[in-house]
């Protein structure tokens, strides 16, 4: 445990959601596995969808249910699955 305090200093400012072109019916759906960051493993989902109208998007869920949106790629049979901050 750890004290932690945050004071608001502006106007809350966020990046758009990525843009992505569709991906293949093949890359749809919920992918699960296990990441190592700092000595500690955590588990992470990243959920890849095409709705209607929009493209491709992607998400990183981990561990705690924080959820980030993803930049998702397709060249032929590889997917690139980029986070911008």
């Amino acid at each position: 445990s750890a004290d932690f305090a945050m004071t608001r200093t502006g106007e809350a400012r966020f990046a758009a959601e990525p843009v992505n072109a569709a991906i293949d019916k093949r890359f749809e759906g919920e992918w699960a596995g296990a990441m190592r960051v700092n000595g500690r493993e955590a588990s992470v989902r990243i959920a890849l969808s095409n709705p209607r109208g929009k493209g491709a998007v992607g998400r990183m869920i981990l561990d705690g249910g924080a959820s980030f949106p993803l930049e998702v790629v397709q060249s032929g049979d590889t997917l690139t699955l980029t986070r911008r901050f």
